[in-house]
């Protein structure tokens, strides 16, 4: 299922856990530069996906950073204070109830 974007008439907020690696959710306390597992979701634990005018999305945390397109395999996700030049597309993943998440190329 896809994520409903995030508007003023609709404040959808969502927490990202990763089941498969010992179910920590995705933390940007104090707007880090870098995003972190936590084991208990908390307030730094709350995200949004603005939808952007070309259908892909800015993932946002409630401290207001920005999921940035700086990843790459086996690396820490990386915060920007600033909207990333690119959206994220979200599609479905091969495992049933998961899904994947990659930026617009």
């Amino acid at each position: 299922q896809q994520p409903q974007p995030y508007t003023d008439d609709n404040p959808v907020w969502y927490t990202l856990q990763t089941p498969l690696r010992e179910g920590l959710y995705l933390s940007a306390a104090n707007n880090t530069a870098i995003v972190k597992g936590i084991a208990t979701a908390d307030a730094s634990c709350q995200w949004k996906f603005v939808e952007r005018t070309d259908g892909t999305f800015n993932i946002v945390n409630a401290n207001g950073g920005y999921i940035s397109h700086t990843a790459s395999y086996n690396s820490p996700i990386n915060l920007t204070t600033t909207q990333p030049t690119q959206g994220w597309t979200i599609s479905k993943s091969n495992t049933i109830g998961y899904v994947k998440k990659q930026h617009a190329i």
